[in-house]
């Protein structure tokens, strides 16, 4: 199979560097077209580390391929051109060259491919191998695959529906249909700087290679993104990676980086990044063999490695701690966060700035900074930085201790706008700590003005009473401060809108005095800094609007 990922990239490669095909390569009317296998040269990077190794471990006997693919090549960072071919690809992995020669059938324009078909005979191809033990068998009559530069022209000589594949007399039935093409693959690269197409890298720089998302990852039998390096005459295979969603379903896209020195100053490679949604699938990646029905893009772009071009050096940012935060950088470049590694000229100065989030402190530095200050480096070498965030530990209290009375102004708590008079609440604390109970008792004659609330007549009728907590960060383990509410049940949760009432339709000639159990034997050790707040009003929109509200007490 690798093999088989390393061809497609050199007919990729040939297209790239205007090289024509070899004798036997198929051409058509437009262009000479090269395509050397099914697979690219991300494939054939990600093949080298992980493709050809079931996610068990167990290196595959024998994998089928059936396989159309579109071709991109990318000149920029956000350039990305459809390159002029278009392949399909049968293919057989694993098995023997003095095996019987598999074959396939399925909706294929015999009359307009008959020179290639070869009677549906698969070939071995020993040739264009540089693992020759991974060698394998390819359609077409030198096992070459075919190329088109259009998909009209694909897809008229090879039809969607179902191919069949006979190998030593087991039969592969795959469906190819449905034209699920990935998106085009895009590369995100850091350690060096485009120029005139291609990406140039000083060979003492580490290279940052991320792919975009594949956007439909998962929505197939299985899906693959791959990307990885290969030298220009693809002799000699640098690195790489990939992954299944039936293996890793998290991520859409891979990102890999190669270390400094992996490429020798005045020498060009390919990296490239290959998307694969397999609409079909016999067998499974677990097991020994399988064969497979796929729709592939691939994008392929050219490195030039400099040895006179700015040395870049990387700059990694990790976060620890229980708490989080953000780390940012000046110049721009870190913001972690999302982004978390980047590279820059050596010799520049960079200076990290860590905030942490509400209800977290940020604890200090640690590796190639320390302190608790902003950072500043200056890079020459590959720094690498940790930034700890931390929730405070709660409060530790004493159970027995007497619960305190309740703050004597409203400077004590958070919220301090409220318009409720001082004369119309009475707060009673009572118990301990580990046994609290506060009441409250709201003097309605005082909360309107204008007479007592027996006497407000209809304008009374409707009114509702509300009981909200403020809960400080670290407190119960939130990461920030939060609002809960004490609804008629009696049972308290996070704030909602609208918020739920304590107690609702007051109606006229009701007592004046409201008696509110806002604490019961309750065990408040846990709760120190927690505020309460009851507020008045016919909704909660109206009662925020006029400012019907005050602190009643305070958890200390």
């Amino acid at each position: 199979m690798l093999q088989m990922l390393l061809d497609g990239i050199r007919g990729m490669g040939r297209l790239f560097t205007g090289e024509r095909g070899s004798a036997g390569t198929v051409r058509d009317s437009v262009s000479p077209i090269a395509c050397r296998r099914c697979w690219s040269v991300i494939s054939y990077m990600s093949a080298l580390l992980t493709f050809c190794m079931a996610p068990t471990g167990t290196l595959f006997a024998q994998v089928v391929n059936v396989t159309k693919i579109i071709n991109y090549s990318q000149t920029s960072a956000t350039d990305v051109a459809q390159s002029p071919m278009y392949s399909f690809c049968v293919d057989v992995d694993g098995l023997s060259s003095t095996s019987t020669p598999p074959t396939f059938s399925g909706p294929v324009n015999v009359a307009a491919v008959a020179s290639w078909y070869n009677n549906g005979r698969l070939v071995w191809n020993a040739n264009d191998r540089c693992i020759p033990a991974l060698a394998g068998w390819g359609a077409g009559t030198i096992g070459n695959d075919w190329g088109s530069s259009t998909l009209t022209d694909l897809n008229s000589k090879f039809g969607s529906g179902t191919y069949t594949v006979v190998v030593n007399g087991a039969s592969y039935s795959l469906g190819l249909t449905g034209d699920a093409y990935p998106n085009p693959p895009l590369l995100t690269l850091s350690g060096g700087a485009w120029s005139n197409g291609k990406y140039v890298i000083n060979p003492g720089s580490p290279l940052t290679i991320t792919s975009n998302a594949f956007t439909a990852y998962g929505s197939h039998r299985d899906d693959r993104v791959g990307l990885g390096a290969i030298s220009s005459d693809f002799g000699t295979a640098i690195a790489g990676t990939s992954q299944y969603y039936s293996v890793v379903p998290g991520n859409n896209y891979v990102t890999y980086t190669l270390p400094a020195l992996t490429f020798v100053g005045g020498r060009n490679y390919f990296v490239g990044v290959q998307f694969t949604a397999m609409v079909d699938l016999q067998g499974n990646l677990n097991s020994a063999s399988y064969g497979a029905a796929s729709y592939t893009t691939n994008t392929l772009m050219s490195i030039s490695a400099d040895s006179s071009a700015p040395l870049m050096v990387a700059l990694t940012v990790i976060k620890a701690g229980t708490g989080s935060g953000t780390v940012t950088s000046s110049p721009t470049g870190i913001n972690c966060g999302s982004t978390c590694r980047t590279t820059v000229n050596s010799g520049t100065s960079v200076t990290l700035t860590a905030t942490p989030t509400s209800g977290s402190s940020f604890a200090g530095w640690n590796g190639d900074c320390t302190g608790t200050g902003t950072c500043a480096l200056s890079i020459n070498a590959a720094t690498n930085v940790t930034a700890t965030f931390n929730i405070p530990p709660p409060i530790v209290v004493n159970p027995v201790q007497p619960v305190a009375p309740p703050p004597a102004t409203q400077s004590a708590y958070t919220v301090t706008t409220g318009q409720m008079p001082t004369a119309a609440v009475t707060t009673t604390a009572t118990g301990t700590l580990g046994n609290a109970t506060v009441t409250v008792t709201l003097d309605l004659s005082k909360v309107l003005s204008g007479g007592s609330f027996a006497e407000q007549g209809q304008f009374a009728a409707g009114y509702n009473i509300y009981v909200v907590a403020l809960v400080p960060s670290g407190v119960l383990g939130l990461p920030s401060a939060t609002f809960f509410m004490l609804p008629a049940t009696g049972a308290w949760a996070v704030l909602g809108s609208p918020i739920a009432a304590y107690m609702t339709g007051l109606a006229q000639n009701a007592t004046n005095s409201v008696v509110i159990t806002v604490l019961q034997g309750t065990d408040v050790t846990a709760l120190v800094g927690t505020e309460l707040y009851v507020g008045y009003g016919t909704s909660d929109t109206e009662m925020l609007a006029v400012g019907r509200y005050r602190g009643v007490y305070k958890v200390q």
